[in-house]
């Protein structure tokens, strides 16, 4: 599409056809689901001609962990903490936050600014309600209704249990307690698990003595 002199054209996600491009800018698409950060680092340096360069990126979370959209995103919570200082660098994060109920509609709009226009409150309720009782829901209610980072899309694992029970640990507090281990070995394309599990001494339920 050209408008004026300008044109705007969709690429390819395919880093080596990228090579020897001069934007002015570049808006890079549903950054949660790029692998490797090949793509946004050829459009980076593609800018590198310009006074005025601006490189854009819009996206859900989702499920890569270790990510060129991870990277981006803790630098910018670092900017936004003040724990870093880049003057080029702007960005806006709608989530909820650590510690709320991702099931209350109270904690909806803060990853929703336009609740109730672009997306419903019947609609997000519709999608709570299987979350609440669907791992596989749940990751992607998390993910693309919420903006929230989960592991596995098909994870069949509750990580909001898991994650009630985090709690600070010091390895020294193991010393001399009773301890049952358990090892699983892989076959072919899976994984071996070693697990050392140590039960609470007597009185000491929550397992922190």
């Amino acid at each position: 599409m050209s408008i004026g002199e300008s044109v705007y054209k969709p690429l390819p996600a395919n880093a080596e056809s990228l090579d020897g491009l001069n934007p002015y800018a570049c808006l890079v698409d549903e950054l949660h689901a790029h692998k490797t950060r090949e793509v946004w680092d050829v459009m980076e340096s593609a800018l590198g001609a310009r006074t005025q360069p601006l490189i854009n990126a819009i996206t859900t979370a989702g499920f890569i962990l270790d990510g060129i959209c991870i990277e981006i995103r803790s630098y910018l919570v670092r900017i936004l903490r003040g724990e870093a200082q880049d003057d080029s660098f702007f960005g806006v994060i709608y989530t909820i936050d650590e510690g709320d109920d991702p099931f209350s509609p109270e904690s909806w709009p803060k990853a929703n600014p336009s609740l109730g226009s672009a997306k419903t409150y019947t609609y997000m309720e519709a999608q709570a309600a299987k979350a609440k009782i669907m791992p596989s829901a749940r990751a992607n209610f998390l993910t693309k209704d919420l903006n929230v980072f989960v592991g596995d899309s098909l994870s069949w694992f509750d990580m909001l249990v898991w994650d009630k029970g985090k709690k600070k640990f010091d390895p020294e507090m193991l010393k001399g307690r009773e301890c049952f281990g358990g090892l699983d070995l892989a076959s072919t394309r899976d994984i071996t698990a070693f697990v050392l599990l140590f039960p609470p001494p007597p009185g000491d339920e929550d397992g922190e003595g």
